[in-house]
């Protein structure tokens, strides 16, 4: 029998996605490999024998508030264990189960377990630490748009209301809560979870979710023919061009390429040099804010926190109380940290990566018109306005930035997620395709694909094996048993 080694597969993404129809898809093309799926294991149902003392709600109460307890009672396991990855531990637990109950006269080879759904970027490290390469994280999403409809739908229905509208801004309120609870380290953050993934997926149609997803699949269990789409193949540029980013805060990269992939510009957020470009690593007199010792925009903002508070605080305001007097610039920035005031870009010495890859095309004299902008962060309202005024006409990005006032600012020439045709907008999409972080050995040349007298070696799916998992490698039971005794 060939090597069949058991995988685990986590699903990631925001309220509304129909992540159940992505474990369904990937279920059955798991059998196809001759992989026994059991039940999915939903992360939020392991939280009725976790906190056995709350009574959580059922799926027989209102749609909407069976979402926001058990986001609570998510948030309150991990804060009373101290760990983020509370839940993914939970998951092992029910993984150790499962794989007990197994008959051993299942007609598969081996087992898959599908988790559903990841929270937190703790629960993906704690997956990854422990099962490694058997570990495959898929993100799932839709549009914004479909996403609100659906969950306002299930809402309406969950209260017996015939009327979607009048339960969207509800589904809005879940929405914007599942993205992030940033003053909570252990509240929800599927934005900061949603990156991780190895795997992005458009589930709004279950024909076009099927077609990625086995090709994505194939190339795992080492199909040898397995090559990228011109979007994976620009956006690993993009990332590439990240990596030279010594910034003090982020690292970003961008690359411009046509429509047949073919690459026009890169670039990075990195501070200019003389000349064109951005400072290299060894240049004589490398400019880059980490040989200065200070991010510029960091030090401007906070100067300018401290002229409000000079101002607010000046006797001669009336307004200008004592306990206003007796805060100190730190408690006075903190009173400030969720507003625009401590958002500010604008001092930043380092050019932003879309600007980057513009510049970069500029320099060259290759014209960007018409032409998709990748970028591995959601592009900053100021490039947006310039990648408008270059002529681009379709952005991809993987990481959302909350920050950025893109659409806000620009509603008449950006539109983002949208449903449907587009032809008068600059159209912002999700990335859908192989993550730049696994495109290197996932695509890299593995098993023989001719034979000897030149003919191509035929792929047999029900005989293929996980391509990047060590043969015979069983020391991730181990770390299993100590990841569930560590809580």
């Amino acid at each position: 029998m060939e090597y069949r080694p058991e995988i685990v597969v986590g699903l990631v993404g925001p309220v509304g996605t129909d992540l159940r129809l992505a474990a369904a898809i990937v279920a059955e093309i798991l059998g196809d490999f001759r992989y026994d799926v059991p039940d999915p294991i939903s992360l939020s149902g392991l939280l009725d024998a976790a906190l056995p003392e709350t009574r959580l709600p059922d799926a027989r109460v209102p749609r909407d508030e069976y979402i926001d307890v058990r986001m609570d009672a998510g948030n309150e396991l991990r804060r009373n264990l101290g760990r983020g990855d509370a839940l993914a531990v939970l998951a092992m637990q029910a993984i150790v189960r499962v794989r007990a109950g197994a008959t051993e006269t299942s007609a598969a080879d081996s087992l898959a377990y599908v988790l559903r759904s990841l929270k937190h970027p703790e629960e993906v490290a704690a997956l990854r630490r422990t099962y490694r390469e058997r570990f495959i994280l898929i993100g799932a999403h839709a549009p914004r748009q479909r996403r609100l409809e659906r969950l306002a739908d299930e809402i309406a229905q969950s209260r017996g209301s015939t009327s979607r509208r009048d339960w969207l801004p509800r589904a809005h309120q879940l929405a914007n809560r599942d993205d992030a609870e940033e003053s909570d380290h252990f509240g929800q953050n599927v934005r900061g979870t949603f990156p991780l993934a190895d795997f992005f997926v458009d589930v709004s149609s279950r024909e076009a979710a099927t077609v990625e997803l086995r090709r994505f699949l194939r190339a795992v269990f080492g199909y040898q023919f397995a090559s990228p789409t011109p979007d994976e193949y620009a956006m690993f540029h993009a990332a590439a061009a990240a990596v030279r980013s010594a910034d003090l805060s982020r690292q970003v990269g961008a690359a411009v390429a046509t429509d047949r992939g073919d690459i026009v510009a890169v670039g990075c957020n990195e501070v200019p040099a003389f000349g064109g470009g951005a400072y290299w690593h060894g240049d004589i007199n490398d400019g880059r804010d980490c040989a200065r010792g200070e991010d510029a925009n960091a030090r401007l903002r906070n100067t300018a926190i401290e002229e409000i508070r000079t101002i607010l605080t000046d006797p001669r305001l009336k307004m200008a109380t004592k306990r206003l007097r007796d805060l100190d610039a730190d408690s006075f920035r903190d009173i400030l940290g969720d507003t625009r005031v401590d958002e500010l870009t604008e001092f930043n010495r380092a050019v932003h990566a879309e600007m980057s890859a513009i510049l970069d095309a500029a320099r060259r004299g290759m014209s960007v018109r018409c032409s998709t902008l990748y970028t591995t962060t959601f592009p900053c309202h100021n490039c947006a306005k310039h990648i408008v005024g270059a002529g681009i006409t379709r952005v991809v990005y993987v990481e959302p930035y909350a920050k950025s006032l893109a659409e806000e600012l620009h509603p008449d020439t950006i539109a983002i997620d949208r449903v449907g045709t587009t032809i008068d907008r600059v159209r912002f999409e999700q990335f859908v395709g192989v993550a730049p972080s696994i495109y290197m050995p996932l695509y890299g040349m593995g098993t023989m694909r001719r034979k000897q007298g030149g003919r191509r070696v035929e792929y047999d799916a029900p005989t293929a094996a996980p391509k990047l998992v060590p043969r015979g490698d069983l020391t991730y039971l181990e770390r299993e048993r100590f990841a569930i005794d560590g809580l």
